[in-house]
């Protein structure tokens, strides 16, 4: 323990002192509690960034394995048509009109026996896509199909309802969720299906996320890089390690029992995924992924959007991690299981984590210059910055070389502009696990999607950028401090905090101003404060 009264004058590098005594003395105590909460904000991001190094040391041990799994599945035949099970195809929509009839489409596609194939399309829509969507459905019936369009003016339960709702309707032992801006192939069914077949105790098969508009601009091949490093590792380790692992809203299929034996959809938070495939697995049921079944989908193209997902990823999270971890840390799980259930659920405290360490650095770089803090916690402070940065580079590099061999190189060309978003999306996401831990609920806000245009129907909310401006310049003060007192070790992290909040603060202004050129229309579809708009 340090004893704050042995708190010298704050001195620069040459032991000269880089504020008046009296100012010095003033501010000793905030200058303590703030080194100690950098100290703690650190070890904890780096504490994150070792559980991502032993994620990625569960996949490289066990991907041989999972390829030859994969190898025996592609070898075992179904049986036949006659003999296939049935299965129903959830496709839970709200305000889709852009990719609705994209999905129908695609989904109208897959190779299973029409006779034992039935579709959902369950559509909460306030605006003239429940008509198109009525039209596709219609179109599908013609061919033969089993589709059907289930229209809810109560949007009870948001998503989480309306699949909830859908179960009610058609009691197919096996159950497909594809988002709406996502076209499984045709083959999808018929490689999901053979694990569930081959073991009854297995409860779901998620499929891995591919990107339809990858090369769009900078923030969507940043964001496929980031996706890249949680599908084809992450989950990848989870999966095939027994880990316990979360359903990601889409691209999988279910076993119905298993549903039901967990307690059914439930809309107490904003990751109904999430929270249902722990809750399965905490009943005894098992979950597993394909890193070759891939399913190309959307991601968010501007800054506000990808926002506006992150946001209720984060949120719904904490939320997840709030409910169900008293349950896990009570339950039989393995103590390996408990603790990388626990930063999995809550890995959007990095978030904060990165907030507090931002604000605390400048006031902790002036009691590093007293000359009384050991060397081991300088010592500290520089591994967990070396972990927390290495361990995402380490993960990401091995995606995408696992998924596009040599040529994954190239896309690791956005690995800045990750580190970027990354950064700057903290104060938005900081905000959302404050609320989670508040407890304060808001609406489930589904993501904008472009289509086929590649403009979309709707946008989400713009924000100012001005926090984050904010941020970036407090960046600035810190890395000033240092250079003052001669500790530029901190230069990278305050480079990286600087860059990132900087780059999310221009690029939400610009969106701003481009939407106000073009004189988009108040908020309609939702109050929440990430709420869509229509352009």
């Amino acid at each position: 323990m340090f004893d704050p009264s042995h708190v010298q004058p704050i001195a620069g590098a040459t032991g000269d002192s880089i504020l008046p005594q009296s100012i010095a003395d003033a501010i000793a105590p905030l200058t303590w509690l703030a080194g100690g909460l950098y100290v703690l904000a650190v070890a904890a991001l780096a504490l994150y960034g070792l559980h991502s190094l032993w994620l990625l040391a569960l996949f490289l041990r066990h991907r041989k394995g999972a390829k030859a799994q994969a190898e025996r599945e592609a070898a075992t035949p179904l049986p036949p048509d006659a003999e296939l099970p049935h299965v129903l195809v959830q496709l839970p929509v709200f305000n889709e009109r852009d990719v609705v009839v994209r999905v129908l489409d695609s989904i109208s596609r897959l190779d299973w026996p029409k006779d034992r194939l039935h579709i959902q399309l369950l559509d909460d829509s306030t605006d003239d896509s429940v008509e198109i969507g009525r039209k596709a459905v219609a179109k599908l019936r013609t061919t033969g199909i089993d589709a059907v369009s289930i229209h809810r003016t109560d949007r009870t339960g948001y998503k989480a309802g309306a699949l909830e709702n859908g179960m009610q309707v058609c009691d197919a032992p096996f159950i497909a969720i594809f988002d709406a801006d996502f076209t499984p192939n045709p083959d999808f069914l018929r490689i999901a299906i053979k694990p569930l077949l081959a073991d009854p105790g297995l409860a779901l098969v998620q499929g891995r996320w591919e990107h339809l508009n990858r090369d769009d601009n900078i923030l969507t091949q940043a964001q496929a890089v980031g996706i890249d490093g949680h599908f084809a590792v992450e989950q990848g380790a989870r999966g095939w390690s027994g880990l316990p692992m979360n359903f990601n809203g889409t691209c999988g299929l279910w076993r119905r029992t298993a549903i039901t034996d967990a307690g059914g959809w439930e809309h107490d938070t904003l990751t109904e995924d999430m929270d249902l495939s722990y809750r399965a697995q905490l009943v005894g049921w098992r979950c597993t992924y394909r890193i070759g079944l891939g399913v190309p989908g959307e991601v968010p193209a501007d800054v506000n959007a990808w926002r506006s997902q992150q946001f209720r990823w984060a949120k719904g999270s904490i939320q997840t991690a709030i409910k169900l971890l008293p349950r896990i840390w009570r339950g039989p799980w393995s103590l390996h299981a408990k603790v990388c259930s626990s930063l999995h659920m809550t890995h959007y405290l990095v978030h904060p984590l990165i907030l507090l360490s931002l604000f605390c650095a400048p006031l902790a770089l002036l009691l590093v210059g007293t000359g009384v803090i050991p060397w081991f916690v300088l010592l500290l402070g520089v591994f967990s910055f070396a972990v927390g940065a290495s361990a995402p580079i380490l993960v990401y590099i091995v995606s995408q070389l696992t998924l596009h061999g040599s040529k994954g190189w190239r896309n690791l060309r956005s690995l800045p502009i990750l580190a970027a978003i990354g950064t700057g999306i903290a104060i938005s996401n900081g905000q959302a696990v404050w609320q989670a831990v508040r407890g304060q609920q808001s609406a489930f806000v589904r993501t904008p999607k472009a289509g086929a245009s590649g403009t979309g129907s709707y946008r989400a909310k713009a924000h100012s950028g001005i926090p984050e401006a904010f941020c970036a310049i407090w960046a600035i003060v810190g890395m000033t401090v240092g250079f003052i007192g001669a500790h530029t070790w901190i230069t990278p992290l305050l480079a990286i905090y600087l860059s990132g909040f900087a780059w999310m603060s221009i690029h939400c202004i610009r969106e701003r101003r481009a939407r106000a050129a073009k004189m988009v229309r108040p908020v309609v579809e939702a109050t929440d404060d990430v709420a869509a708009q229509p352009a």
